[in-house]
Order: C-alpha cells, then sequence, then structure tokens
C-alpha cells in the first residue's frame, strides 16, 4: 500500500515577477493531469494533498486533488526555500493517512534519497515526477520505493504490489 507520494509540481513559466509566482504552463497542466490519474487508479480514498505556498505548486496540487476527489492543505514547510528534512517533519505529521506531497527540487529529490537511504544523494526527478512510497520503518525514517512515475511515460512499479 502507498503511504506516501513525493511530487514535484509541473512545468511552470520561466521566472516573472518573482519566483513564488510562477504559473504552469499549457503542457505543465497537461502532465499534471495525466499524473493524477496514475495515482487515481493507485492511491487510498483517504489520500491528502498537501503542497508549497508557490503557486506552480498549488496549481499542480489542485488538478491533483480535483481528480482524486480529495482536499488539498498548504504548507510552509514545502516551499521552494525549504529543505528536505522539512519534507520529512511534513510526513511525519501524517503518518498513517496517505500523503501526496507537492513541492520543488532540489529538496524532493533530495528528501526521496534520504528516505531510500540511497548513496545517489537525490533522485532524478523532472516537473511532475513523482515516486510512491512505503514505510520500511517509520521510526527510522526509512521507506521503500513502489513507483517512479514521470511525464513522458516512464514508470517503473516494483513487482509486486
Amino acid at each position: 500500500m502507498i503511504a506516501f507520494v513525493l511530487m514535484r509540481h509541473a512545468t511552470a513559466s520561466p521566472l516573472g515577477r518573482s519566483d513564488r509566482d510562477r504559473e504552469l504552463t499549457a503542457s505543465g497542466r497537461t502532465e499534471a493531469a495525466a499524473q493524477a490519474q496514475w495515482l487515481l487508479h493507485n492511491m487510498d480514498a483517504s489520500t491528502l494533498v498537501i503542497h508549497s505556498p508557490y503557486r506552480r505548486a498549488v496549481q499542480t496540487a489542485s488538478i491533483v486533488a480535483e481528480t482524486l476527489m480529495t482536499n488539498c492543505v498548504e504548507d510552509v514547510r514545502l516551499g521552494a526555500d525549504r529543505r528536505e528534512s522539512d519534507i520529512i517533519d511534513v510526513l511525519g505529521d501524517f503518518n498513517g493517512r496517505p500523503v501526496v506531497l507537492v513541492t520543488h527540487l532540489p529538496m524532493v529529490a533530495e528528501a526521496l534519497a534520504t528516505l531510500l537511504q540511497s548513496s545517489a544523494g537525490h533522485f532524478h526527478m523532472p516537473p511532475a515526477t513523482f515516486a510512491c512510497c512505503a514505510w520500511d520503518s517509520f521510526i527510522r525514517k526509512r521507506a521503500v520505493l513502489l513507483a517512479y512515475s514521470a511525464p513522458d511515460g516512464a514508470l517503473l512499479a516494483r513487482p509486486g504490489w
């Protein structure tokens, strides 16, 4: 069973007035919708979507939440200016409830590597990529990767789940 999903926001417009206000492009909205369809067929009905306060993450999360027919919650600890440990803290707040966290690079890729105890340091996560994980040991903050999906159609799924 999927315990949590770490997702990078979908493709956003180039820098404009401020980094916080960057919006999704048309292709970004399409990416988010396609990824949300996969999540719809693989997530528990009680899933909660938690997102960064940055506009591109809010828009990505809204598309995912609408598809999953669930709620969105904003958490400032998922902002682009935060650290990987903040993601892990947010996951701790919702242990026991499936969540989709929508956030930013580099912290989402670094948090995934930390939770999977990977020596890589970070994972390649293009816009709208997500990683579905289960807890191997919540107390030790160690997870197992169940599926990894990029919007280009690449899907890696762990056999037998």
